[in-house]
């Protein structure tokens, strides 16, 4: 009996996986972001841009 219902949790947990999986294919970190953010469009940083007024 045990076995049985050992199996039944598995194939549970299984497909929410397999449903976890198809929501994040349609979602980038980008909207992640963000959606966190509140904005419409990511802020660019150039990070190779130097600060000479902050010593690098």
């Amino acid at each position: 009996m045990a076995s049985k219902g050992e199996k039944k949790v598995t194939k549970t947990f299984e497909e929410a996986d397999a449903a976890w999986k198809e929501v994040l294919k349609n979602r980038t970190v980008a909207d992640l972001l963000l959606e966190t953010l509140g904005q419409e469009e990511l802020p660019f940083k150039d990070w190779n841009e130097s600060h000479p007024e902050l010593n690098f």
